[in-house]
């Protein structure tokens, strides 16, 4: 708990400082102790505001993707990706910066979570060219539900079964197959998956939709995760970004 919060005291400044500058900085500290729910501020070098809870865990993800850059590197082929899958879009944060990299580009983002939905519409509002969906992604199209043990457990250790649609805790959740046939996609360039360890999943099962994606960038959660990532990717060219993995051919 101590080291917990000797974190916190040191990482938190760092971030919003590297990220916003004093002032927002400060904009950041006041928003947390009134308690608010929501925040709009403008990370450096980033067009436009971005929405962000001061309570939860944004500022991380905003510093990642902002001022660490972590979807900043190489693309591997010589002309930019038409069409964007972003799996575990959360609040959006990578949804934007994948935008303002390559702005031309069509992004379906998808995030099960009610709560990050809701930031994550109001930061990809008026944004041509994206489309939101409140799903989760999975090896077959089904509701699930977390199981009730894994609650508390790290992303890497999360479970999930099989549940009725009507089931109260029901998260919808889609196949890759079944995504890109709804888009009317033929294939995606760069398909980006932070999903919380449903990837073990996807790639456990046949992975017949990979030669459908162009690239995939895929944070695995666990060490039986990469082991499923690159067996998968047998024959694809892999290299490691940050603490993901880039797979293309």
């Amino acid at each position: 708990m101590f080291m917990e919060m000797l974190r916190k005291a040191f990482l938190y400044p760092f971030r919003l400082l590297f990220t916003f500058g004093p002032w927002s900085a400060l904009s950041f500290v006041l928003a947390y102790r009134r308690g608010d729910e929501t925040i709009s501020l403008k990370p450096r070098g980033v067009s436009r505001p971005v929405w962000m809870r001061p309570r939860a865990s944004d500022i991380r993800v905003v510093y990642e993707i902002f001022t660490k850059r972590e979807l900043a590197f190489p693309w591997p082929y010589p002309q930019p990706p038409r069409r964007v899958i972003d799996a575990g879009a959360n609040v959006g944060y990578a949804t934007l910066a994948i935008k303002e990299r390559w702005p031309e580009c069509e992004i379906v983002a998808l995030e099960p979570d009610d709560s990050n939905f809701e930031v994550l519409a109001r930061n990809c509002e008026n944004m041509s060219g994206v489309t939101l969906l409140k799903r989760g992604l999975w090896s077959e199209s089904r509701s699930l539900k977390l199981e009730a043990h894994s609650r508390n457990m790290g992303a890497w250790a999360l479970k999930f079964e099989p549940c009725e649609p009507l089931d109260p805790d029901a998260v919808h959740a889609v196949s890759i197959p079944d995504l890109l046939d709804e888009m009317a996609w033929e294939d995606c360039d760069f398909l980006k998956m932070d999903i919380e360890g449903a990837e073990m999943p996807i790639f456990r099962r046949s992975c017949e939709w990979l030669p459908r994606a162009g690239s995939v960038l895929v944070e695995a959660h666990g060490a039986e995760a990469l082991k499923l990532v690159k067996q998968a990717g047998q024959g694809m060219k892999i290299r490691q970004e940050g603490e993901k993995f880039l797979l293309w051919r």
